[in-house]
């Protein structure tokens, strides 16, 4: 799988990818000018006592979108739809994460704060294959921990799961998605119905606290939220809205998720 920008142009396939594109490009640069109040973290650190929370976010949920184009199944289980990452660099996007994990804590007094992977924690790897932390990048990341003399680590990372991208009264799609990204199907049917196209944006978020005195995952949760939009013709809903309003969009189907998420993680934490 290659990172970068996708270049499809067969047609209408074509145009619903520039589309597509169109939102990634300009996702980062625009983040930051759609910044709610409500958002702000819930203390700024001074004062605090006790236990500290510091927040890792994992650099794939918050540096790279993934973009999956829909391919026509055909009677397999073959996963045939066609997928790109493309890396951006959204702070807001980051930040979004370390003040919803502030909001989600059962009691004050807990300070939360972002934890880069630097060193060994950057360059040790994850088990892709079963989706786990690996026990190398684990150890590393609790070793950065205690060195910023932490007493829990929460890290927030891509899931990988089916599609189920919510549609109306229902969910749509097939094949798999991961982390946070749009998904696009210019060729959905439905039964009785002509094609109606339609691009979705998806969260697919996996929360786990780590106790990092005892150096293991005390709790792991996961949690998934999209929502959809119609395509039809060349002048579409997606076409016609701003990079501000897509980029939006985008936090908005994350926030959701993390709120589900990120309590039941926190209702472990004490201190």
């Amino acid at each position: 799988m290659r990172s970068g920008r996708v270049r499809y142009r067969d047609g209408l396939l074509g145009h619903y990818i520039g589309i597509a594109q169109a939102a990634l490009a300009f996702l980062g640069t625009l983040a930051a000018l759609v910044c709610h109040a409500a958002d702000s973290p819930a203390t700024s650190g001074a004062g605090v006592t006790g236990a500290t929370v510091r927040l890792l976010v994992h650099d794939t949920l918050t540096r790279q979108i993934e973009l999956v184009v829909a391919r026509p199944e055909i009677g397999s289980a073959i996963d045939r739809n066609k997928r790109e990452r493309v890396h951006i660099d959204d702070s807001e996007l980051r930040n979004l994460v370390v003040r919803r994990a502030q909001v989600a804590l059962p009691q004050e007094g807990v300070q939360v704060e972002a934890l880069a992977a630097t060193g060994d924690a950057a360059a040790a790897s994850d088990n892709t294959d079963s989706g786990e932390i690996a026990d190398d990048r684990l150890a590393a990341l609790v070793s950065a921990a205690r060195g910023r003399d932490a007493r829990w680590l929460l890290l927030v990372s891509p899931l990988r799961g089916q599609a189920m991208l919510r549609r109306a009264r229902s969910h749509v799609g097939h094949g798999a998605v991961e982390g946070v990204g749009f998904y696009v199907d210019a060729n959905a049917r439905f039964p009785n119905r002509v094609a109606r196209p339609y691009v979705a944006c998806y969260a697919y978020v996996r929360v786990q606290l780590v106790d990092v005195q005892l150096g293991k995952i005390v709790a792991d949760e996961w949690e998934h939220e999209s929502s959809s939009r119609s395509l039809s013709g060349r002048d579409t809903s997606f076409d016609a809205m701003t990079p501000e309003q897509r980029s939006k969009w985008l936090r908005a189907v994350l926030r959701a998720a993390l709120d589900r998420a990120l309590p039941r993680v926190t209702t472990a934490v004490h201190r």
